[in-house]
């Protein structure tokens, strides 16, 4: 018996069959057993790979050299990029960010044209979603910085993802079958959203919102509570602490996360796991550890993040952009986990100011201008 799919093509039914029809009689293997196995599967692909980011700026260079203001070294670069991923010494992440300035591009065959491209170079790997790379990088501070902590085995989720999950997983509700048929059902599906390309998902996936809202929102803050002569370090300390606040329900889950290392939830009344912790205790606690040098400073992407904000408020002349949310993002990201990030000049020159290098990882290499990302890519690749 195969699983009846409704509403896909001919093609997509007889690829879904398929892999459901491996996990049959399988029912030994669990969907968590299933799940690691396919994450020790990416760790060992992306094993010795150097990570090399772009930005959207350079994707586009990539699918129309002529475009670009040097098209020789960008045919150059494109060709480079092309032999080292399949050489084995670099692959090119994509991330939320990626798809979400993707999914912008018009007509729709330039963008599937980019996503191609896209696909082609990441080998389908991509960052974790937002809150799920905040939350790791929670989970670890805490871990890192606790001797207790430190003495236990806990397996932290990767940074990486496949493309397909990017927005999590998903397994509808269904109707009452055996336990052994919808294990296979669920195991399917998360082979399905495995193979899953950005190319198919920009062809099929709504286009994302717009950001208009959010600079607007920024601005008339900024309008509100003007920098009034503040420093560098003060207004990094704001944009942390305002980052962790906003994000305190993932430090409350990763607080849980850790207690589970030492506290086995049978032994523990109900009460004690559902209270919540003031809000600002956590947050208090990492942004004074990771503002005051205390222990591992950790989070590198966040400190990177809110380095990022506080460095455009010190520029009360310029105005926050729709798309600086996102370039913000693809250089947090870059900054804190890559080893090469080719983005645009102005957000290249702001890595090299000596502020945002005194709270941000340094590892990094930027460049913007295609000779100089050529170059640095070369001596990467070997």
């Amino acid at each position: 018996m195969t699983p009846p799919i409704a509403n896909v093509s001919e093609e997509e039914g007889r690829l879904f069959n398929e892999l459901f029809e491996r996990h049959r009689g399988q029912s030994q293997v669990s969907l968590t057993q299933h799940r690691r196995a396919k994450i020790a599967e990416m760790e060992r692909a992306l094993a010795g790979r150097k990570r090399i980011y772009l930005d959207t700026k350079y994707w586009v260079y990539l699918r129309d050299p002529d475009q670009s203001p040097d098209p020789e070294a960008i045919r150059e670069l494109k060709a480079l990029l092309y032999a080292g991923v399949a050489s084995g010494k670099i692959f090119c992440p994509l991330s939320f960010s990626t798809y979400d300035e993707l999914m912008v591009i018009m007509p729709l065959e330039r963008r599937l044209a980019t996503a191609r491209i896209m696909d082609d170079l990441s080998l389908g790997y991509s960052f974790c979603g937002p809150e799920d790379l905040y939350g790791l990088e929670i989970t670890r501070f805490f871990i890192e910085n606790s001797q207790t902590m430190r003495r236990f085995t806990y397996a932290v989720q990767p940074i990486w993802t496949r493309i397909g999950t990017l927005f999590g997983e998903g397994y509808p509700p269904r109707d009452v079958v055996p336990a052994d048929y919808e294990l296979a059902l669920d195991k399917a599906l998360l082979d399905r959203m495995w193979i899953l390309g950005i190319r198919e998902m920009a062809e099929k996936m709504p286009k994302h919102r717009a950001r208009e809202h959010v600079a607007d929102q920024i601005n008339e803050e900024r309008r509100r509570y003007p920098r009034a002569g503040r420093s560098f370090k003060q207004l990094y300390a704001d944009e942390l602490h305002g980052l962790l606040d906003f994000n305190k329900h993932i430090i409350d889950s990763s607080l849980r996360d850790v207690a589970s290392l030492v506290l086995d939830p049978k032994d523990v009344p109900e009460s004690a796991f559902s209270a919540e912790l003031p809000a600002y205790v956590p947050v208090n606690l990492i942004r004074h550890a990771t503002t005051m040098g205390k222990g591992q400073p950790g989070i590198p992407m966040q400190r990177t993040e809110a380095a990022l904000y506080a460095s455009l408020r010190l520029d009360v002349g310029r105005p926050f952009r729709p798309n600086d949310a996102n370039d913000i993002r693809h250089t947090a990201a870059a900054l804190a986990y890559c080893d090469l990030y080719l983005t645009e000049r102005s957000f290249q020159e702001m890595t090299t100011r000596k502020d945002i290098r005194s709270v941000a990882p340094v590892q990094c290499q930027v460049a913007w201008i295609p000779d100089e990302a050529l170059s640095l890519l070369r001596a990467i690749t070997g």
